[in-house]
């Protein structure tokens, strides 16, 4: 597959072509932009799989799919957690597009979550977002 922009950036230069627009929706929430953006699309893919596909976990509940029904329970259990985690997906998605702040989701919590429940529930999104990772490696 050729590349389909020619500047300096590489082939993945095309995917942030909107970064100057996302300066100007981020300043309207407040933000100002510090970081650089340098991810490419193989890198987010790469990120996406090592937190989202942990591939050694799964080795060990495969035994309570072959026995409570064998390949049937574990094949359509396996597309009915793909499609609820494409649902996931879309809804975090939407957010991203609607809120695209550096932080995810414990910047999404902060700023649609009550005053009343917001301290608390940015807590428990950063320790999600902590302890993920590290359970799986």
């Amino acid at each position: 597959m050729a590349a389909t922009t020619t500047d300096d950036n590489g082939p993945d230069a095309k995917v942030f072509t909107d970064a100057v627009s996302d300066d100007v929706v981020l300043e309207k929430f407040g933000y100002e932009p510090e970081l650089k953006r340098t991810f490419g699309m193989l890198g987010m893919i790469g990120f996406s799989f090592s937190i989202v596909t942990c591939w050694t976990a799964l080795s060990g509940v495969l035994i309570v799919g072959v026995e409570s029904g064998g390949p049937p329970v574990m094949i359509w259990s396996w597309v009915g957690v793909c499609a609820v985690s494409l649902a996931v997906a879309y809804s975090m998605a939407e957010m991203c597009s609607a809120y695209p702040v550096a932080g995810g989701q414990y910047s999404w919590v902060a700023i649609l979550a009550p005053k009343r429940w917001g301290t608390g529930a940015v807590v428990c999104s950063l320790n999600c977002n902590a302890i993920t990772p590290y359970i799986q490696f």
